[in-house]
């Protein structure tokens, strides 16, 4: 008998957030100002969107991953009867946060991606940018 996949507790989101993290690939990014979840739908959304529009003159850098797993049972169940299946892997994401790194130079196009995808993410977030030292 094959025994169901372990899968783990969310815990609370412990740890002071930081405001005004570093820059560590690319020249401009994104900060999430409130904490929330990300699927793996959003991640994918923010792949496909930077290789049709951006692709050829930047690179992209992911700073979060989706390691947790998130469960539902049917709507038909009863209650009881163990915890419900695998449903979406998602990302916690904390106050303070960077999502990810475009290494390019900001200008007009870059604004417009960014702006396009914090519309389309599910927290809060600004567009953050490398001082020159």
């Amino acid at each position: 008998m094959k025994t169901k996949q372990i899968y783990f507790h969310f815990k609370k989101t412990k740890g002071n957030p930081i405001l005004n993290p570093k820059l560590y690939f690319g020249n401009t990014g994104l900060q999430a100002i409130s904490s929330n979840l990300i699927y793996k739908e959003h991640i994918e959304l923010i792949k496909k969107s930077f290789n049709k529009q951006l692709k050829k003159i930047g690179k992209i850098y992911f700073r979060i991953n989706c390691n947790k797993i998130k469960t539902k049972k049917p709507s038909d169940s009863r209650m009881g009867s163990g915890k419900g299946s695998l449903d979406k892997y998602v990302a916690k994401i904390k106050k303070g946060d960077i999502l990810f790194e475009i290494n390019l130079n900001p200008n007009f196009l870059v604004i417009k991606f960014l702006k396009f995808i914090s519309y389309k993410l599910p927290l809060k977030t600004r567009i953050i940018y490398k001082k020159n030292e």
